[in-house]
């Protein structure tokens, strides 16, 4: 995903799991940083923020490549998968 400094946009992923019910996060760059992903339309997203843009609600993305992980806890396992980058420039 390519995001311009001064745009908000949706970031979303297509998870295919057998288990329904579950709370899914992500995470950007290995911070440790859990985000809740919000279910719409069979996906799941969240919104992200270039650093110019206005407005809140948002997570906030510095200018360059931002790594993003997701993951899911299903007691006892929690599975965490990289999920691809989110170009900021």
């Amino acid at each position: 995903m390519r995001l311009s400094p001064d745009a908000r946009e949706y970031a979303h992923w297509t998870i295919t799991a057998d288990v329904t019910g579950l709370a899914y996060e992500v995470d950007f760059d290995k911070t440790d940083d859990w985000h809740p992903l919000e279910e719409a339309d069979g996906t799941y997203r969240i919104l992200v923020a270039g650093p110019d843009a206005e407005g809140e609600g948002t997570i906030p993305l510095a200018i360059g490549r931002h790594l993003a992980r997701i993951r899911v806890v299903d007691t006892p396992e929690i599975v965490v998968r990289d999920a691809g980058p989110i170009d900021v420039g």
